[in-house]
């Protein structure tokens, strides 16, 4: 007998706790995507996931920035809420907030983002592009966009990772030139994701010499009367080159940048 009241109390108790409307109710809200302090662009979904979502009764998303607010459209599909950062929007810093009213309490949650409406640019800059097997060379992509995963692959299909340096906001790395790759033009191509999740390419050519050094001058033996002479050849960057006229040191040098 003692039994059977201690089952009709839990009963008894589960059913009041499940009808009484002042039983504490917590509700999780995470952002799928954006996923918060990163760039957005116009159109680009905002999706939430709420947790439990049975009990809520009102759902709300927010955009806003300087001088603006903007209540934007919603769909509910299972515990997952759907809407679209709005356009015409100025590009900038903006907060989106989502807020739920779950059994007459409200919770909220809310990330900022930044605003890029622009299309991606990049500079890569590869240096020296004239370059020995087994010497190295520096490859440089400053962009005005946030990048992820930015590669540099060889015509050979070595791939090599570039490291971000957020002071400088330059991806770069130093990349040794493998002793297999063949004299010649080779190309690098360089791949990124930009803050859309649209991946973007560009190539640059480097030229492997593994000849010795030649230099020679475009005017070949002919006299001048200018004060400038055009010498031209390979020699690897950034080394000192001694110059001599009818046998007498003229002047030192160094090689620029492209060897």
């Amino acid at each position: 007998m003692r039994r059977n009241l201690l089952w009709v109390g839990a009963i008894f108790l589960i059913l009041f706790s499940s009808c009484n409307p002042n039983v504490s109710v917590n509700v999780s809200i995470s952002f799928i995507s954006p996923k918060g302090e990163g760039y957005v662009s116009p159109n680009q979904p905002i999706i939430v996931e709420i947790e439990p979502i049975e009990k809520v009764e009102q759902i709300a998303v927010y955009v806003s920035g300087e001088n603006v607010v903007k209540k934007l459209d919603t769909e509910l599909k299972e515990n997952r809420v759907y809407t679209s950062f709005p356009d015409k929007l100025e590009d900038g810093e903006y907060r989106v907030e989502v807020e739920v009213l779950a059994n007459g309490k409200q919770f909220e949650k809310y990330i900022n983002i930044f605003l890029n409406s622009e299309i991606p640019v990049w500079d890569i800059y590869v240096y020296p592009t004239f370059v020995r097997a087994g010497k190295s060379i520096k490859v440089e992509v400053i962009t005005s966009s946030i990048l992820e995963n930015v590669t540099a692959t060889f015509d050979d299909g070595t791939t090599y990772p570039l490291i971000y340096d957020k002071k400088r906001e330059i991806w770069s790395n130093e990349i040794m030139i493998s002793q297999f790759l063949s004299e010649g033009s080779h190309f690098i191509k360089f791949r990124g994701i930009d803050f859309k999740g649209d991946r973007i390419e560009e190539r640059r050519v480097i030229n492997v010499i593994n000849a010795y050094p030649v230099i020679y001058s475009p005017l070949n033996g002919l006299k001048t009367v200018s004060k400038e002479i055009e010498i031209l050849g390979f020699y690897d960057p950034d080394k000192e080159v001694d110059i001599y006229i009818d046998g007498e040191f003229f002047k030192r040098t160094k090689t620029d940048g492209n060897g």
